[in-house]
């Protein structure tokens, strides 16, 4: 039987993704900003919608 790996914590998150401070809103989604620059904040329904996310926040301004 296959075990799919868990989810991450956000405390694993914010380790992956050092300069982001992560959260759980009241609403239930996840949600990150970046320390050096509050005006860079995202969401996700998950902790790995969460991190891509990031990811894709962090390509847009690496090419900005």
């Amino acid at each position: 039987m296959n075990n799919p790996m868990p989810d991450p914590t956000l405390e694993q998150v914010c380790r992956t993704f050092p300069g982001w401070q992560c959260w759980t809103g009241v609403s239930g989604l996840f949600y990150a900003r970046l320390h050096a620059d509050q005006d860079v904040m995202v969401q996700g329904e998950s902790t790995v919608d969460l991190c891509d996310e990031i990811r894709r926040a962090e390509s847009k301004r690496a090419t900005s």
